[in-house]
């Protein structure tokens, strides 16, 4: 796993030495130069490649995978939001596909440890056996983990297959959209290719060039430079978002999304995770959390060049930090499709 992507900030420059409007590339366009270029790609089936999140029921729900542009996905505390979007970049990651993740609470450390852990799920499931260990003995090194070597080794090795596709930037208190931006075309510089980005989470940005701004104003800016920084690269951005009070025991909706009209207007995707059988006159909040797993559903809320389907059926185990879609077919997701591969070679244990 890479250590950090090192940022050098480029200096814009001064109000003064800007050039006069005149002056300035013109932005405007007109539609004759770009109707060759679109008639082509048409009449030969040129298509823009979707990412797969390695769900294939979620891929489904959003139209094929990620596409270039804004996604934005929400939940309340404890459905596991992080850890869902720590696994579609570790599934992305087996496939070969880079992903740049701005860490804006969790150390680089608690990531890697729930990444660990999760494969610990899936050895477990897969092998039906009993050894499982949580993010906690990881990053603890309890009893429990430095009883088992062996399958400490064999993890480390699994996620090596996967960690030259894996770039953590971590932040506190510092990250804004400009640096993210920043990082982000260093990046595309450095590597010659495009990562998914992966934000977490925009509530917690810095605040965007003035300071004087309310929360909502900057989370309205920073949420517009991001979609941008989709555009302008042709990136599947990932913001990730926390939602309002009144979601814990309604219906997830478009206005959830609190302290901001720019994410419901401004996002290509809007996805909300719920728990299942919330609004029904007999649902618990407090007692669907206790369920292992947890029933969690996905709500596609907004899908700018998609269709809108009905909720998908997701189950979230969340001391393995680990999403299944259907119990007892683990072995379709890349992270099993990967252990499967590698415990021919590794010493996993029974």
């Amino acid at each position: 796993m890479k250590n950090e992507v090192i940022s050098h900030a480029e200096t814009s420059p001064a109000e003064g030495t800007r050039k006069p409007a005149n002056e300035e590339k013109s932005n405007v366009k007109s539609m004759t130069e770009y109707l060759p270029k679109y008639l082509d790609a048409i009449l030969s089936g040129t298509r823009e490649p979707a990412i797969s999140t390695g769900f294939a029921g979620l891929d489904t729900a959003l139209g094929g995978g990620l596409y270039p542009g804004l996604y934005m996905m929400g939940a309340i505390s404890s459905l596991g939001k992080t850890s869902l979007a720590c696994q579609i970049a570790d599934q992305i990651a087996v496939a070969g596909q880079s992903v740049l993740i701005f860490s804006l609470e969790m150390a680089r450390k608690e990531i890697f440890a729930k990444s660990l852990s999760r494969l610990s799920a899936v050895s477990k499931l897969i092998r039906q056996s009993d050894t499982a260990l949580t993010a906690r003995d990881l990053l603890n090194a309890t009893d429990a983990a430095r009883g088992a070597p062996v399958l400490i080794n064999s993890l480390f090795e699994t996620y090596a297959r996967i960690s030259d596709s894996i770039y953590i930037h971590e932040g506190v208190g510092d990250v804004d959209a400009k640096k993210i931006r920043t990082v982000t075309e260093n990046f595309v510089k450095e590597h010659q290719k495009t990562p998914v980005v992966i934000i977490d989470y925009i509530q917690i940005l810095a605040p965007f060039e003035n300071r004087n701004y309310t929360d909502k104003q900057n989370i309205d800016k920073s949420v517009l430079e991001l979609k941008r920084l989709a555009r302008d690269l042709n990136a599947v951005v990932i913001g990730i978002s926390s939602l309002n009070r009144m979601s814990y025991n309604d219906p997830v909706t478009m206005a959830a999304y609190k302290e901001s009209g720019s994410i419901e207007y401004s996002s290509d995707v809007l996805i909300g995770l719920q728990l299942a059988g919330v609004g029904g006159d007999k649902f618990d909040v407090e007692q669907a959390k206790q369920e292992n797993p947890r029933k969690i559903e996905i709500k596609v809320l907004k899908n700018r060049n998609g269709p809108l389907v009905p909720a998908h059926h997701i189950h979230y185990y969340p001391a393995d930090n680990l999403f299944v879609e259907e119990m007892g077919k683990l072995d379709a997701t890349p992270l099993a499709q990967l252990f499967e591969f590698l415990q021919q070679e590794l010493p996993f244990p029974d």
